[in-house]
């Protein structure tokens, strides 16, 4: 409480895609595994690979929860250790909405969504995707994972209204991201992200529908139907690049 998480929010902000894909493993509550230097020089903290992490674990931001040792190298698994610093981690998500001029954006997107007017959320979600576009790095090689940790980011606002789940098994298979409501009146939602398939697929129409097709056949809504949720919708989103589309049922 008496001090800056700025230099945080900084560290994050211009870090690389893998560094986000990473910080997306550790909001989910996972780990990742990591060299550990006892040498770290702050000046160097975006040269070297695994200095940030490193950094972080020193300052109390994260933890080793377990220690390897591989060879002469000895490596650790880290975890981001309490809720406070958790919250941190969460407002340096929110911090790179801002800094790409959609923060007060995905205020339209959410409301949108939670009243149920998905129409208005595939136009809002479209649009904010294009303005935070230029400030990520979608050329990836994973590029499902930038659009998921996006989502996940955009959904912490919702924390209050909705258990948020991630990766988990449900039917026959993994969604990428549920919205469980704790008020079972209100809508819980099934989200898919797909990549074109140039090889499968002649357009992000067809890629659409076979992210829509993926989630009835798991049946990714049974976990909302063994809670008692009735008002379901499958919301697909599909891109190529930085071209976004969206479909729901």
């Amino acid at each position: 409480n008496t001090s800056s998480n700025d230099i945080i929010k900084k560290l994050i902000l211009t870090s690389s895609a893998k560094v986000k894909q990473e910080i997306e493993v550790l909001l989910a509550g996972g780990t990742i595994k990591k060299s550990i230097t006892e040498d770290v020089v702050f000046g160097n903290i975006q040269e070297a690979p695994d200095s940030l992490w490193n950094f972080f674990m020193f300052s109390g931001y994260l933890k080793i929860v377990e220690r390897l040792q591989v060879g002469n190298k000895q490596f650790g698994l880290f975890q981001i250790p309490n809720i406070e610093i958790h919250t941190i981690f969460e407002d340096s998500v929110l911090y790179w909405f801002v800094k790409a001029d959609a923060y007060d954006d995905f205020g339209e997107v959410l409301y949108s969504l939670t009243k149920g007017r998905i129409e208005d959320f595939c136009y809002y979600f479209s649009d904010f995707i294009n303005k935070v576009c230029s400030y990520y790095d979608f050329a990836d090689k994973e590029p499902e994972r930038i659009y998921h940790a996006l989502v996940l980011g955009l959904m912490v606002q919702l924390k209050p209204d909705y258990h948020i789940k991630s990766n988990r098994e449900s039917g026959y298979g993994r969604y990428d991201v549920l919205l469980q409501p704790r008020n079972k009146s209100m809508p819980g939602f099934v989200f898919e992200f797909k990549k074109f398939n140039a090889q499968k697929e002649n357009n992000l129409d067809e890629t659409l529908e076979s992210a829509m097709i993926q989630m009835k056949e798991n049946k990714y809504s049974s976990e909302l139907i063994e809670n008692g949720i009735k008002d379901i919708y499958h919301i697909a989103i599909a891109f190529k690049g930085k071209e976004v589309k969206l479909k729901y049922e």
